[in-house]
C-alpha cells in the first residue's frame, strides 16, 4: 500500500487544467488590405489568361485534327508519295523553264498547269480524292 500512495503523490507531467484559448482580434493594416486586393486581382487575371490559353490550345488541336483528317482523306492508300512528288515538282520547274521569256501571266500559269497535269498522271488516286473533296465542298457551300 505504501507504493500506491507514493504513485498518487507524484505529479503528472501534463497540466491537469487546460487553459481556455484566448482569441485576440487583430485588425488588418491598410498595407495588408491592399496586398490582399492586389493578390486577388492577380489571381483573377492569371485565371483568365490560363482560360484563354486553354481555349487557344483547344482551337489549335481542333485545327490539327481537321488537317489530319483531310490529309488522310487525300493521301493514296499505298502511301507512295515521294517518287511521284519529285516528278510533279520537276514538271512544274520544267513549265517554268519553258516559259521564262514569256509574259508574267503565262509564266505564272504554266508551272501550275504542268504540275497539275503531272499529278493526274503520277497520282491518279490522290487526284481523284482531291476532285471528290472539291466537289463535296462546292456542293456544300455553293449549291442550295
Amino acid at each position: 500500500m505504501e507504493k500506491s500512495s507514493e504513485n498518487q503523490k507524484k505529479l503528472s507531467i501534463y497540466n491537469e487544467i487546460e487553459d481556455a484559448p484566448v482569441l485576440v482580434e487583430v485588425t488588418p493594416l491598410v498595407l495588408q488590405l491592399k496586398i490582399e486586393k492586389g493578390r486577388k486581382q492577380f489571381e483573377k487575371t492569371v485565371r483568365n489568361i490560363s482560360t484563354k490559353i486553354e481555349e487557344v490550345v483547344d482551337k489549335w488541336i481542333g485545327i490539327e485534327n481537321k488537317i489530319e483528317s483531310v490529309a488522310k482523306e487525300i493521301a493514296p492508300s499505298n502511301k507512295e508519295i515521294s517518287s511521284g512528288g519529285i516528278y510533279v515538282i520537276v514538271s512544274g520547274m520544267a513549265g517554268l523553264i519553258l516559259t521564262r521569256k514569256c509574259t508574267f501571266p503565262i509564266r505564272f500559269v504554266t508551272p501550275v498547269i504542268t504540275s497539275f497535269a503531272a499529278s493526274t498522271y503520277f497520282f491518279p488516286e490522290t487526284h481523284q480524292n482531291i476532285r471528290n473533296m472539291a466537289w463535296r465542298y462546292y456542293q456544300a457551300r455553293f449549291k442550295s
